[in-house]
């Protein structure tokens, strides 16, 4: 199992974070079955099919909201912005904020991040919620009344009738099993409630003390973890089940 709670970025990420590429078109490579509803990595732009349900796709759907790909860009964006200063004798001098390593210019990534998780959410409830027959101000209503991550949990739960924890816990049991990266969304969940926890002092007491490289970094790799999260929950609670002969159960 990949271990989740190294500080340093890992050198392939950091790479790609610097190359200009966008690292959304890298990580966000899902689109969803039109039959089946799963979700699955992207293999081929050409027609193919399902990889769960073997239904034909002739044209894939990106499961991704743009939303959540302009998170992950802008993230990218602000930690590869450069800043200038003027030297002691006067020279125009350009500094990467990687480089320069200054709390202040960490709080952007940290808020774009949780906004990125609260996006997440909202996405994956948005679409249980409409699987279990909703209608839209139905759906919209409920949003809004739980519009805190523990609102929301609680939100999870009353759809589900399991709580958040206990399926991240079968979810990192399962992957384990299977032996795939990002398995362990227990400790990354933690990590990002403690992120949550210092956004709220920043945003409410002004601190940015905790606000570190180390933690931006952390953020960054775990933006990985957190599309393999969400996509594993559509899985389980939105995408029809298939039987052992490889057909669905599509209504």
């Amino acid at each position: 199992m990949r271990d989740d709670s190294t500080d340093e970025l890992d050198d392939t990420l950091k790479q790609l974070l610097m190359s200009g590429q966008s690292l959304a078109e890298v990580l966000l490579d899902y689109e969803i079955c039109v039959h089946c509803q799963r979700v699955y990595k992207i293999r081929t732009t050409a027609a193919h099919s399902c990889p769960a349900c073997k239904g034909e796709i002739h044209t894939g759907r990106l499961y991704a909201p743009l939303t959540i790909s302009s998170l992950i860009n802008l993230i990218q964006d602000h930690y590869c912005m450069e800043l200038s200063r003027t030297s002691a004798i006067g020279e125009k001098v350009v500094e990467k904020v990687v480089e320069k390593k200054e709390p202040r210019h960490y709080v952007g990534i940290i808020l774009l991040f949780c906004t990125f998780v609260e996006c997440w959410m909202a996405h994956f409830l948005r679409s249980l919620m409409r699987s279990r027959g909703l209608s839209e101000p139905h759906v919209d209503c409920k949003l809004f009344k739980n519009w805190t991550m523990h609102k929301r949990r609680e939100l999870f739960m009353s759809l589900t009738a399991q709580s958040f924890d206990d399926v991240l816990k079968d979810l990192t049991e399962e992957n384990e099993k299977k032996g795939r990266d990002y398995s362990n969304y227990q400790a990354v969940w933690s990590s990002i409630m403690d992120v949550f926890k210092i956004r709220n002092e920043a945003i409410h007491k002004g601190a940015i003390c905790k606000i570190s490289e180390e933690l931006v970094d952390e953020c960054v790799k775990n933006i990985h973890a957190i599309n393999s999260l969400f996509v594993s929950l559509h899985n389980k609670y939105i995408a029809q089940p298939i039987d052992s002969g490889g057909g669905c159960h599509c209504s």
